[in-house]
């Protein structure tokens, strides 16, 4: 397990990462529209409140690119507190399987 600089994975934020309304499987919402307003997306809002920053974000560098398989709520979490590096674990690509 390694750490990284919160400011480094914060653009992820930006990312349409989750269904604004599931369960439709519309994946249309970005972590930090949450983070500006929990009010509109209250089940986001209360799993980023319970998200246990101490625990890893799984990250994946695909050609260059880092992608975050599992964490977001842990990294909206931390940029909200302020928190500067985070643990990590990086994933293979082979590890991820073919499909």
């Amino acid at each position: 397990m390694s750490a990284v600089s919160v400011a480094e994975l914060e653009p992820h934020l930006d990312l349409a990462y989750w269904a604004s309304a599931p369960p439709d499987r519309v994946f249309d919402l970005a972590p930090r529209a949450v983070l500006e307003d929990p009010g509109m997306h209250a089940d986001h809002a209360a799993r980023i409140d319970a998200a246990e920053v101490r625990w890893p974000i799984r990250l994946v560098d695909i050609g260059g690119f880092t992608m975050v398989l599992d964490g977001l709520h842990r990294l909206a979490r931390a940029v909200r507190d302020g928190v500067v590096r985070v643990p990590v674990v990086w994933v293979g690509v082979e590890e991820l399987g073919s499909g």
